[in-house]
């Protein structure tokens, strides 16, 4: 089970140092919080429904998949805890209901997305991209140099809306494209 922090440790909402949300985000109903305990069977949903495409070629029964998907979820959610004690698991949600999660490292060297990731029905209506923005944004108001990610190698998708935004390949870390902007550089 993922080891979120406790209600006590962590209210929700921006007023205990979270990244708030994009200004025009209220009015259009959405917003992010605190990952509570309650979200961990939507946040293993959204990992599900990630890893799907990928996972169809294999020929799995559902059940196995599914297996393998919480697996990959419990190894990940250890990792991003124990490496980024001080990171924000954010959930985003459109009017009180979860949509997709922003994981995000606010540190003084930069900012980190460690994750960001949409449901299915969310996707390709521009609050992906809207939110990075306003990461980018928030990074350049705390005077932190640059933000940065991590891109599969096989999701140009994803790679293009981050070069759409400025982000520029770094290095190949395994599979994985690490990409930087500079808050130096504009991203509009």
């Amino acid at each position: 089970m993922a080891n979120f922090p406790s209600s006590i440790e962590r209210s929700l909402g921006a007023a205990d140092g979270a990244l708030a949300p994009p200004a025009s985000w209220p009015e259009r109903g959405l917003g992010l919080r605190h990952a509570a305990p309650a979200d961990e069977p939507f946040l293993r949903d959204l990992y599900f429904d990630f890893r799907s495409e990928e996972l169809a070629p294999t020929g799995w029964p559902p059940p196995q998949k599914r297996a393998f998907t919480d697996s990959q979820f419990d190894l990940q959610d250890r990792y991003f805890r124990a490496s980024f004690p001080s990171a924000d698991f954010l959930i985003v949600q459109h009017r009180q209901r979860p949509i997709g999660r922003l994981y995000i490292d606010r540190a003084v060297d930069g900012f980190l997305v460690m994750d960001i990731g949409l449901v299915s029905g969310a996707r390709g209506r521009g609050l992906g991209r809207e939110l990075l923005e306003h990461v980018q944004g928030e990074a350049k108001r705390a005077g932190t140099p640059k933000v940065w990610l991590h891109v599969l190698e096989a999701n140009p998708r994803a790679e293009a809306l981050y070069r759409r935004l400025g982000f520029r390949r770094v290095a190949l870390e395994g599979v994985h494209w690490r990409m930087e902007w500079s808050t130096s550089r504009s991203y509009t």
